[in-house]
């Protein structure tokens, strides 16, 4: 883990997928027009490109169709479930979704680049062990009322080797992760142990996101004509049993699979 190269460094940054009360991803604000872009690009390539065949490449970038609007997304391929379905996730988003092979299909080089997305982790907080699936499933769903949609600022504090960023994240004058572990859904852990930390970051990339799938993506993600980002209103369904007073976001929608 590194501790020193761009400590306290603030980042503007955008939530736009949560997997549990202390992780989450986001995008800088200032890759805005490389969402505008690759959003353009993505809907004149895909519709005519090849659906994938054969072995399909972790590390390759290809274009998934993602269920909920109709719309072309990078992403990678997590785990291949079998013949027809494979598990991906939209890598400048973070949400994750089981596709069929003939919904992926192969994007060109100029495409393959890195994610806008990046996968933060609250500072000094961790999951309560042995933390129910009911309050799991709370404390997703109120990190998600604090980050979705919302311009956050993270001060980074360190980075993981697999690319997590630990960062302190503040919402105007709200500490979120303050915010999480008052309400008893994280709690502080030491983070003096390096060792610790590795080990915890082995666990399989599957078992988790098969718990957060089909989160919807933002929509200023297609939205050509935005100079900045914005929370658009109306557009997802459901709502969240958020404490915020006068808050009625529907934005916030999160789907967790039967």
């Amino acid at each position: 883990m590194d501790e020193d190269t761009h400590y306290n460094k603030v980042e503007d940054v955008v939530g736009s997928h949560v997997e549990d009360a202390v992780t989450f991803w986001a995008q800088s604000i200032s890759r805005n027009k490389d969402i505008m872009k690759i959003g353009s690009s993505l809907s004149e390539i895909c519709p005519h490109a090849n659906s994938v065949f054969g072995n399909l490449d972790p590390k390759k970038i290809y274009g998934g169709l993602f269920s909920e609007d109709k719309c072309w997304y990078r992403c990678k391929v997590l785990k291949v479930i079998n013949d027809e379905k494979c598990l991906v996730r939209y890598i400048d988003y973070g949400n994750t979704e089981i596709l069929n092979r003939s919904d992926i299909v192969e994007i060109p080089l100029d495409l393959q680049f890195s994610s806008v997305a990046k996968k933060y982790r609250l500072w000094g907080l961790q999951i309560p062990s042995g933390q129910e699936v009911t309050q799991f499933d709370q404390g997703r769903t109120f990190l998600g009322s604090l980050i979705f949609e919302k311009e956050i600022k993270m001060r980074i504090k360190a980075t993981y080797q697999d690319g997590t960023v630990i960062a302190q994240a503040e919402y105007g004058s709200v500490d979120i992760g303050e915010e999480v572990a008052k309400k008893g859904f994280a709690e502080k852990c030491r983070l003096t142990s390096s060792t610790s930390i590795s080990e915890e970051k082995k666990s399989d990339p599957g078992q988790l996101v098969l718990r957060n799938l089909k989160n919807p993506i933002p929509l200023w993600g297609h939205r050509s004509n935005q100079s900045t980002f914005s929370r658009p209103k109306g557009r997802l369904s459901g709502r969240l049993p958020l404490e915020l007073k006068n808050e009625n976001d529907s934005g916030n929608h999160v789907t967790f699979p039967k």
